[in-house]
């Protein structure tokens, strides 16, 4: 629990009226100390020209093509509704 005490003392905040703009209100600056530790960065890729990349893009193509094929087949019978009974 000191540790937190000790991140909690490293936190510094001004109040800066000067970068007011039209609003009444001014902005608040607070400086947070990050450690390295507290920060989990990890990466997943896909290699290029390989087969995990190719389901990859595969599947997207496909989700594509279908969405934009109902699109197509919407206006369609919206196009035949609005044609039956304008024409």
């Amino acid at each position: 629990m000191v540790k937190g005490r000790e991140v909690c003392a490293q936190v510094t905040h001004c109040i800066e009226p000067d970068l007011r703009r039209p609003s009444d209100h001014a902005p608040l600056i607070v400086d947070l100390p990050i450690a390295p530790e507290n920060i989990c960065v990890c990466r997943i890729v896909l290699k290029h020209d390989s087969d995990e990349e190719m389901v990859f893009l595969v599947k997207i193509v496909d989700k594509g093509l279908k969405f934009y094929f109902s699109l197509f087949i919407l206006f369609y019978f919206i196009f035949l509704f609005f044609s039956f009974f304008y024409f």
